[in-house]
């Protein structure tokens, strides 16, 4: 058994109606695409829809490569042993929170645990997605115990383990160590009857659709729709079974005269079973603009309004074709491309060299081909740091008119991912509303879209456990680190401090450091600050302003706590049993407050506060 089962103890199975029921695969489907699998049987856990993608991408190369595969979520390869004898079983899985699986990869990880069944020899090979900048000591754990468990129970490797890393560190990405490990794979799988062979993603099989005539397509959709509202009112909220939202409030943050955008959205819960713990994050599932979709498929001559399906038996490859639900009834076209799939963010290289050999104007060709080897090394055609959409790549093109059909396009389209957020609000002020900071990026799909809802606009969202959790004993020290956006779940603590004042418990002290461009413009949430201060929930309040340094110097949060009263407090709330909290960018904020308390406390008494449990980051890359 291996360490990581040890330390993080059995994970509860999701029950086996549930797994029926999912609208991503049911497990009756998933046996029947394993049996017609003759190779490789691909099982993804993924939180967001990179692990997915990742996936996807691996079962459509399978059949250039002379394999044939199927793709499911990871719960629904259990039991292992009912996979065909032949098959060699790949599994891409991300690791979330403290090092957890994912939710459609955590029945896996119990079976594992549970069984003693030897897997004789079975072929396998296991790719990781992970941080290693965000979380250095929980870097791809469930990968690495994945790995571990099945060469125990007598699997033989193909490839060494892949450990992706979507640190962006020195400008390596997580697509590279894909792309390495994929190679790998491929290669391990090579026979001298099969030579190798470059896959053709512009003749690689789409998407196999059916067409339905309007009446029946809208009498069907309202059936699903009712099988929906049936499955939200009974199942778990999750990726799956989002709950939707009621936004109640959407308003600027910063002041006019401020360089940058973040807004305050509060999302009303009350009437879902969507509840969260003072800490967690919120999973928000974004659609593309409806202009942009309309755009796309004006231009490709594909009709809107026509309702297809994507059967499920008619793709095993291409079992998650959409995020969280499967469009195995009828839909309007433009309703998938506005819902379930990412037009909005930059196309992969994969995806544009597919269209460079799609399109018919040789001019079109060779620039979609230029950024095709441009964005293999994650660079842009002009140098700047924007990288067009996927809409506004194949609306650049308008010679691909004609040539890239819906089923193409439905599959070089990725899914659309979830992105996450710190929740803002306290659980114990407010347990049915989420609040939201949101930094609104230039690019950012998620971001703008959801600066754009007006108050009644729904929202589909989840939570997630995110482990950010205040001390148990309300009396002990804490000191809450952030900057800009990354003050959100900082305020969710003091917001849950200030009502444990207001029922009459004591408090320990509470010191806030914040970091901003400039104070009376960027410092985020002043007045909730002010009033934390006031009623006793903060103790202390710290405003770094990197355009305005103090007269000691200090510019940034780091540098404060480095200096004087800053640097004593520090000290004694680690001698005193306190905690500390950090939430912002890892490669600026968390790098340097590391830094800082590494110098203020030496490497063995650092480390062996992080080893605690009360040094707690809840960073980005």
């Amino acid at each position: 058994m291996t360490h990581y089962f040890s330390a993080h103890g059995n994970f509860s199975r999701i029950s086996h109606t549930l797994s029926m029921l999912r609208l991503n695969l049911s497990r009756t489907t998933s046996a029947h695409l394993l049996r017609q699998a003759s190779h490789l049987a691909i099982g993804f856990g993924s939180q967001t829809g990179t692990a997915m993608t990742f996936a996807a991408e691996l079962s459509k190369e399978a059949a250039v490569h002379a394999h044939t595969a199927s793709l499911v979520a990871a719960n629904d390869l259990v039991p292992l042993n009912s996979l065909p004898p032949d098959a060699v079983l790949v599994l891409i899985c991300a690791s979330c929170g403290e090092g957890e699986p994912t939710d459609n990869a955590r029945e896996l990880m119990a079976h594992l645990e549970a069984t003693s069944s030897s897997l004789d020899g079975r072929q396998f090979a296991v790719f990781g997605l992970g941080n290693s900048a965000a979380y250095p000591e929980r870097f791809n754990v469930v990968a690495k115990a994945l790995h571990t468990r099945l060469v125990e129970l007598g699997g033989e490797p193909l490839t060494p383990l892949g450990l992706g890393d979507d640190a962006g560190l020195n400008g390596h990405w997580i697509d590279d160590d894909f792309d390495a490990w994929k190679d790998s794979l491929w290669t391990a799988l090579k026979t001298t009857s099969q030579p190798p062979t470059k896959p053709d993603a512009a003749r690689a099989p789409g998407v196999v659709i059916a067409t339905h005539a309007s009446d029946a397509g809208r009498a069907a959709r309202e059936q699903y729709h009712a099988h929906i509202e049936h499955c939200r009112a009974n199942f778990p909220v999750s990726l799956t079974h989002p709950a939707l939202l009621k936004t109640s409030c959407n308003i600027e943050l910063h002041a006019p005269n401020s360089q940058r955008s973040a807004r305050h959205i509060e999302l009303d819960a009350s009437a879902t079973p969507l509840r969260y713990a003072t800490g967690d994050h919120v999973g928000i599932i974004p659609r593309n603009c409806s202009a942009k979709v309309a755009r796309v498929l004006d231009m490709l001559q594909l009709d809107p309004h026509q309702f297809i399906s994507v059967p499920a038996t008619r793709n095993p490859a291409h079992a998650a074709i959409v995020h969280g639900e499967l469009v195995e009834v009828p839909t309007a076209v433009a309703s998938i491309f506005e819902a379930h799939k990412d037009l909005t963010g930059p196309p992969s290289a994969a995806v544009l060299a597919s269209l460079a050999e799609l399109a018919a104007d040789p001019g079109e060709a060779a620039v979609l081909a230029d950024r095709a080897a441009a964005a293999r090394t994650h660079a842009t055609l002009d140098g700047s740091e924007y990288r067009p959409s996927l809409a506004d790549v194949i609306t650049d093109a308008p010679s691909l008119a004609g040539r890239l059909a819906l089923e193409k396009l439905l599959d070089i389209a990725p899914p659309m991912k979830a992105r996450f957020y710190s929740i803002a609000s306290a659980a114990e002020a407010s347990p049915t509303q989420i609040d939201l900071t949101v930094s609104v990026l230039r690019y950012g799909l998620c971001s703008n879209y959801l600066a754009g809802l007006e108050p009644g606009s729904v929202v589909r969202a989840f939570a997630r456990d995110s482990g950010f959790r205040l001390p148990s004993d309300p009396t002990l020290p804490v000191m809450l680190i952030g900057a800009g956006a990354g003050v959100a779940p900082l305020r969710a603590f003091w917001r849950a401090r200030q009502m444990l004042r207001a029922r009459g418990a004591a408090l320990g002290p509470a010191h806030l450091y914040l970091g901003c461009d400039r104070r009376g413009v960027d410092d985020l949430y002043a007045d909730d600050i002010a009033a934390a201060l006031s009623d006793g929930a903060l103790t202390t309040a710290t405003i770094a302003a990197q355009h305005e340094p103090s007269p000691s110097g200090a510019v940034f949060v780091q540098d404060y706590l480095r200096q004087g009263d800053h640097a004593a407090r520090v000290r004694d709330l680690v001698a005193a049993g306190g905690s500390i909290y950090v939430c912002g960018r890892e490669t600026t904020l968390g790098v340097g407050t590391k830094a800082a308390f590494t110098d203020l406390l030496g490497n063995q008494v650092f480390d062996a506060f992080v080893r605690s449990g009360r040094f707690a980051q809840d960073v980005f890359a």
